[in-house]
């Protein structure tokens, strides 16, 4: 193998793992976040959650961030082996993944903005008028939300289907991740860490499927 194919195929293998690491780290940091806002009474609860686990919520969106930068070489990796199984269905998830990828920057960018309106001990009712503005804002809320966040899922999804059906990584691969999505949809917020646990099955896919690709 020619070595520009050697270092490009341990770069994406790098970010197959370290996409999916990034996102466990992530949701570990901001747990202190989560749970305060879950024993927050009142008005601004999420806003004040914020204000009481500035460190949780920076650190951990300084993480999601990276994730989000280094989730479309983790995508090529990951339907290079699927694409030719099935090249329309590869290219289809291959185009959610990105998608959502990039508009996932654009989310996490403004949970930074409301960081900041709550920073120094700011105005809280003034910080979440600014936050209801940008709520307000259909084609902001549909883009870096709705669209975002299903593009990722379609991205992780449309892989485990093509590894149930082809067996590419194998079936183990799809399981792991199906149950890392429906541990974070089904139990999101409900237990403590259990989004850091979804994301970890995921991962675990990941070095699943790398290691299938270095046999």
């Amino acid at each position: 193998m020619h070595p520009f194919n050697v270092l490009s195929t341990k770069i994406l293998q790098f970010a197959m793992i370290f996409g999916p690491f990034l996102m466990v780290i992530a949701m570990l940091l901001i747990s202190p976040q989560q749970q305060l806002l879950g024993s927050l009474e009142g008005t601004n609860l999420f806003l004040r959650s914020i204000a009481g686990e500035p460190g949780a919520w920076y650190m951990s969106h300084v993480a999601m961030l990276f994730a989000a930068l280094i989730f479309p070489l983790a995508f090529i990796g990951l339907y290079r082996s699927l694409i030719p199984c099935n090249f329309w269905f590869g290219v289809a998830g291959v185009v959610f993944g990105y998608v959502g990828a990039v508009l996932l920057c654009g989310q996490i960018a403004l949970d930074f903005v409301y960081g900041a309106l709550v920073a120094n001990n700011g105005d809280l009712d003034a910080a979440q008028s600014m936050r209801q503005m940008i709520f307000d804002a259909s084609t902001i809320q549909v883009a870096f939300n709705t669209v975002a966040n299903i593009g990722l899922l379609l991205g992780w999804v449309i892989a485990a289907v093509m590894s149930l059906i082809y067996r590419v990584p194998n079936r183990l691969f799809g399981i792991l991740v199906l149950l890392g999505w429906l541990t974070i949809i089904l139990l999101h917020g409900k237990i403590p860490y259990i989004e850091a646990v979804g994301h970890g099955m995921m991962a675990a896919a990941m070095i699943l499927a790398v290691r299938k690709q270095n046999q």
